[in-house]
């Protein structure tokens, strides 16, 4: 091979990341053949330059294109949606989907919004700023009387300084201190109470918390004989009452939400279909990764050690899609709800993205992050969903002695002590806009200060059982207002 092909070592180093054909074409023209010749030198820098700024262009429009109003929608034909299904699909490289994340929440990102947006947009920025530094003091007082595990405790070692933390770096340091954990003692395997969904729902119930009811919970060797446990388990013993129940699947080892490894079978007949089966077999037996975030290649393998399973849930609210709130969780106080889905099935705000913070108000942000009322989001606040949800989310955090989490509450309308606990993120990729940056300072704020007291349970945080009545009667004590009826008649009478 020519020197010519071969290339010089700086250039070489900077095309690795470039795919095999562009990087051919590079070499073959000999631009850069000779590192001791100042033309080369000067155009290497120039090609490393020019590489860059379109690399960065490219990933301020698909940022922003991704966050045009209805791209994420199913179905959408906008250009923004038509570049978020070729993100989601996995067709572009790992490194530059990461780095379409990362940049989404970046200061220059922020101040690329600021700049473009003026005034309207600076004021969303500042109303936000002022609602974290009146939070700021209430937080580090939770911080100084909640208690964390020894494995949540390790995460101050991988912490940023406050002040340059961001969203993702925080889950960043986490996944980390999970990582080296798993790595010194064998059985820290707390990051399990939400990559292994089974492990989730099975904490819930031993901590008396209040979520979906589920028909069943099976684990094997393979996803032919797991399919054949539920078949044996639901479908064969089905009655004409039974017959038409709706179900809702979840895969246990799988958390990531690109994989579509929730979905719901309209009756009992439709879990011994083909297309059921063919599905959970090709779930069961895949090892899931997290292709598009930072995180991904430190998580991966700790995910990829959770034995495969499934569980068979009952749905919340029937043939309806709940609404459903995704609460920020900071040392065991609520920051925040964002809106996922808005009730709209039952008549309900059709709207989605609001966030309602802790004093009841609810702020929307469009694509350019400027804010604007949501008042077709009012009925969660003005029904008393609120009280409800924020004791949920606060007890899991509380229960799991974990500093952060994300606590996905259903709500059904007209109904607020029906409120449960769907599931919970420890690696939250929801558009918070403002808020990213500022939520991962107060939770660096707690570690950098180390205010909580570390408590060893004895057990990894998953396996944690307070008992049945811990909710309603050592976290709730027996309030009425944020008790369903049942669990107060079963547990305060």
């Amino acid at each position: 091979m020519s020197r010519a092909d071969k290339g010089t070592p700086g250039l070489n180093r900077f095309l690795r990341f470039l795919p095999h054909g562009i990087r051919r074409f590079v070499l073959k023209q000999g631009w850069f053949a000779s590192s001791n010749d100042p033309a080369s030198t000067r155009r290497f820098s120039s090609f490393c330059g020019g590489c860059c700024c379109f690399c960065f262009l490219l990933i301020l429009f698909l940022v922003h294109a991704t966050q045009q109003p209805g791209a994420q929608k199913p179905g959408a034909r906008t250009i923004g949606a038509r570049v978020y299904q070729f993100y989601r699909g996995g067709y572009m490289p790992k490194w530059f989907m990461v780095s379409i994340n990362e940049f989404g929440q970046s200061r220059t990102y922020t101040s690329f919004l600021v700049f473009k947006g003026g005034a309207e947009v600076a004021r969303a920025q500042n109303e936000a700023t002022k609602y974290y530094e009146q939070q700021l003091p209430i937080f580090l007082e939770a911080a100084k009387s909640f208690h964390v595990t020894p494995a949540i405790a390790t995460v101050a070692k991988f912490t940023p300084q406050p002040a340059v933390a961001t969203w993702y770096g925080m889950v960043a340091a986490r996944a980390r201190a999970y990582a080296q954990n798993k790595k010194e003692h064998r059985d820290w395997d707390d990051y399990r109470i939400e990559k292994d969904k089974c492990d989730m729902y099975k904490f819930m119930a031993a901590n008396g918390l209040p979520c979906g009811q589920w028909a069943g919970i099976w684990r094997a060797d393979d996803g032919y004989t797991a399919g054949k446990a539920i078949n044996a388990a639901l479908v064969a013993p089905m009655n004409a009452t039974t017959a038409n129940s709706m179900l809702v699947i979840k895969m246990c080892h799988i958390s990531m939400g690109h994989y579509d490894s929730s979905w719901v079978v309209p009756n009992l007949q439709a879990i011994g279909l083909d297309s059921t089966m063919d599905r959970i077999h090709r779930l069961y037996d895949l090892k899931p990764t997290d292709r598009t975030r930072s995180w991904g290649s430190i998580f991966d393998p700790l995910t990829q050690s959770i034995p495969a399973g499934l569980m068979v849930q009952y749905p919340f609210s029937g043939a309806l899609e709940p609404a459903e709130l995704k609460i920020e969780v900071i040392w065991g106080r609520a920051y925040l709800a964002l809106v996922d889905t808005s009730g709209y099935a039952f008549g309900q705000c059709d709207k989605e993205g609001a966030i309602i913070l802790r004093d009841g108000s609810i702020v929307a942000y469009d694509s350019a992050w400027a804010a604007h009322p949501e008042p077709c989001t009012e009925w969660i606040v003005k029904e008393g969903h609120l009280e409800y949800a924020w004791a949920l989310a606060e007890g899991f955090a509380k229960a799991a002695m974990i500093d952060a989490v994300r606590v996905d509450v259903f709500l059904h309308p007209s109904h607020p002590e029906r409120a449960v606990i769907n599931e919970i993120s420890l690696s939250s990729g929801a558009m918070y806009k403002w808020h990213f940056h500022l939520m991962a300072q107060l939770w660096a704020e707690g570690h950098h200060q180390q205010l909580y007291t570390v408590t060893n349970p004895g057990v990894p945080m998953q396996k944690i059982a307070n008992g049945e009545s811990w909710y309603a009667k050592t976290y709730a004590k027996c309030r009425q207002s944020i008790l369903h009826p049942d669990l107060y008649n079963r547990f305060c009478k």
